[in-house]
């Protein structure tokens, strides 16, 4: 399964487990101290804490929790609407419609700015490389261009005297062709 995706079923599940704790817990705050639907809100909150532990090992604190807490006010106040026939007035509405423009700006802002952020880098990453590349070929032809002017290039009968200057396309050239140089 897809990491991606694994670890958004995790976060739905802690949701889900909150929000399920939340409505036995409001069950249960009517009667006896111990019962039923507190001892079972108690357990769902425990079992959400580990999922949510799980979500928190693959992802940050500063992003995760203000989704989790989010997601779990959202399906807290449609759980409390729908199925304990709880009042939820327009400014409500509306304060939930801010808060799931607010989970989308801290879920998808964060990933939007780190694709810019790997992007960047990698544009950084690619022309430093360019620019090492570009100097150790420089260096060495330079070294090349210094040997060239001080030595003698000598092959297994004759001896070479070579001009003193040369161009980086003629060392270039020198290097690409056929000819097995030694440099001592």
């Amino acid at each position: 399964m897809d990491s991606q995706i694994f670890v958004t079923l995790l976060v739905l599940l802690t949701v889900a487990l909150n929000t399920t704790a939340q409505t036995l817990l409001k069950l249960g705050a009517g009667q006896s101290t111990i019962n039923f639907y507190i001892i079972g809100g108690i357990f769902l909150y425990g079992l959400s804490t580990i999922f949510y532990i799980l979500v928190l090992s693959k992802l940050n604190l500063s992003l995760v929790y203000p989704i989790v807490i989010g997601l779990t006010i959202i399906a807290t106040m449609i759980v409390g609407s729908a199925f304990l026939k709880e009042r939820v007035s327009i400014t409500q509405w509306l304060g939930m419609g801010l808060l799931v423009s607010g989970i989308w700006a801290i879920a998808f802002g964060k990933k939007f700015n780190f694709k810019i952020v790997v992007s960047a880098r990698e544009d950084a990453v690619n022309l430093a490389n360019e620019q090492v590349i570009y100097e150790n070929m420089n260096v060495s032809i330079n070294r090349l261009k210094k040997y060239l002017e001080l030595s003698v290039i000598q092959s297994t009968k004759h001896q070479f005297k070579l001009p003193i200057k040369y161009s980086n396309t003629r060392v270039i050239s020198l290097l690409h062709s056929s000819w097995q140089l030694s440099l001592l």
